[in-house]
């Protein structure tokens, strides 16, 4: 814990250019004296998560939760030198951050999948009907087997109709009559 005759100490002599409010924050959480969690600052610098006894590991999201794991309150000195205490508190947000962009992925996945299940679906349906309606005669065509146009007129898939994806090879005559 920090002592007041460090701290003193520590601001009559600001050699090390550390801010001393800094400075005695920075010492409470990771354990020690001013002079030692000084030297450990030094030796380690920014970018860095700091645990009590002045253990330091480089930032990420993974040892963050690690070291909120293990030691409960932590220091990250973040690129600018800033000091930002972390704790379980902290670690809960971050998981229920985590655990939200899950759940949203999750609920993604399951809108695709319903999404594939109901086109395979109507696909099916589709080729089913399309099937029945070659194989079984049409009793309006004196029980002849339906032609593809006729087909297309009823079967319909995702809005465009078979019709419209047949190929138009009907010769077509055009008979010219002049009266003179």
């Amino acid at each position: 814990m920090v002592k007041l005759g460090d701290l003193l100490q520590k601001s009559v002599k600001q050699s090390s250019g550390l801010d001393a409010e800094w400075l005695m924050k920075f010492a409470s959480v990771i354990k020690l004296n001013l002079d030692e969690a000084a030297s450990v600052y030094e030796k380690h610098g920014n970018g860095m998560i700091y645990a009590k006894g002045g253990f330091a590991l480089p930032d990420s999201p993974r040892t963050k939760r690690t070291m909120i794991n293990h030691f409960e309150r932590v220091v990250l000195v973040d690129s600018l030198g800033n000091a930002i205490v972390l704790d379980k508190r902290d670690l809960r947000e971050m998981n229920e951050i985590s655990n939200k962009a899950r759940k949203n992925k999750q609920e993604c996945r399951e809108r695709k999948h319903k999404q594939e299940i109901a086109e395979y679906r109507e696909r099916r349906k589709t080729e089913r009907m399309f099937k029945s309606c070659q194989e079984n005669p049409n009793p309006k065509r004196a029980g002849k087997a339906n032609g593809q146009g006729d087909i297309g007129r009823y079967v319909n898939f995702r809005g465009v109709r078979m019709e419209m994806t047949e190929r138009k090879c009907k010769t077509r005559f055009a008979t010219i009559v002049v009266n003179i």
